[in-house]
């Protein structure tokens, strides 16, 4: 069974987050072929984790899947970081 997005949105239109109350937290990225070529789609995958890990999930009463998709080509990893930024002052103002 799919569980029902807390919520979902777009940062600075490069990347959609969607975060999901779920029973383990995990990362689930969506990357395809569109974005470019392997060596790119890999260095946007570890530049996630990286700043995934940033993140203070942890600290939240239930656990989360957060699902991050790009929405353009050659993020830079600045923007990423703004981009991760605005995700987690998302959810420092609803108060998950």
């Amino acid at each position: 069974m799919m569980n029902k997005p807390y919520f979902s949105f777009k940062s600075n239109n490069c990347v959609q987050f969607t975060l999901i109350k779920s029973e383990m937290s995990f990362l689930h990225m969506l990357v395809n072929k569109k974005f470019g070529n392997a060596p790119s789609r890999n260095t946007l995958k570890r530049r996630i984790r990286v700043l995934y890990k940033t993140l203070n999930l942890n600290s939240l009463e239930y656990a989360v899947t957060l699902r991050v998709r790009p929405l353009k080509q050659n993020i830079s990893f600045i923007d990423l970081k703004n981009c991760f930024h605005d995700l987690n002052q998302k959810i420092l103002n609803k108060g998950i």
